[in-house]
């Protein structure tokens, strides 16, 4: 195997491995054990189990019955399913909470280009996700898929951070002044009940746009891998 390069902490294990396979430099289906991976990198074994473990929940790889992994093949469809999943995910989240949105949240024109400002959008949602097996579905989905769509030549950071802020004006304007939506209310009014309506129909719309330009970001990557091939 083609040395990965030393690495020394967990986390950089994790993410020198992680990159490899998304850069195709660890081809989809390749077969590895965890000494081989140690010695690419420079360290031993131990770290490597560990780091594996994490690997294997983010979907990036799959154990064998040798105990060996193999890459996984990060397709289309699977890859459409990811983030199809996060934006149902991240609108049910605003839907419960969409408090969690504020007036100043909108990102200033001058960032709109900023990879740091998206994807502190989703950090924020996700640290406020009160459910453990979604929380760390988000997670997952933060450290690893948006980053790397966001990556892409061909993303462009100007619409999405664009797309972002619509959903946070979606959501700022029906938030009540007083902080507590009407809609949570024993007897909500007809015009707080619109509201609810409305917002139940923007906001999964608007994040199923979102992360449609980011799937097609992330497909258009890895078919540019297959074609170098």
């Amino acid at each position: 195997m083609q040395a990965l390069g030393t690495q020394k902490k967990q986390g950089s294990i994790v993410e020198a491995i992680s990159q490899a396979i998304l850069s195709g430099q660890i081809p989809a289906g390749t077969e590895m054990t965890q000494k081989e991976l140690a010695e690419s990198l420079g360290v031993s074994r131990m770290p490597v189990r560990e780091a594996l473990i994490l690997l294997e929940y983010q979907g990036l790889i799959h154990r064998l019955p040798n105990n060996h992994v193999q890459v996984a093949d990060l397709t289309e469809d699977y890859l459409t399913h990811l983030f199809s999943l996060c934006a149902g995910l991240e609108a049910d989240l605003l839907m419960r909470q969409p408090e969690i949105i504020k007036n100043n949240d909108v990102t200033p024109q001058s960032l709109l280009g900023s990879n740091d400002a998206e994807l502190t959008f989703h950090h924020t949602l996700t640290s406020r996700c009160p459910y453990p097996l979604q929380k760390k579905t988000l997670e997952t989905m933060v450290q690893i898929y948006i980053p790397y769509a966001l990556e892409s030549p061909v993303y462009d950071r100007t619409a999405g951070m664009t797309r972002i802020n619509e959903i946070k004006k979606a959501l700022s304007d029906k938030l009540p002044t007083h902080g507590v939506p009407d809609s949570f209310s024993h007897e909500p009014s007809d015009q707080s009940l619109s509201s609810a309506v409305s917002l139940a129909s923007s906001i999964p719309a608007l994040l199923d746009t979102y992360f449609k330009a980011l799937c097609d970001a992330a497909i258009h990557e890895r078919r540019s891998l297959i074609c170098s091939d």
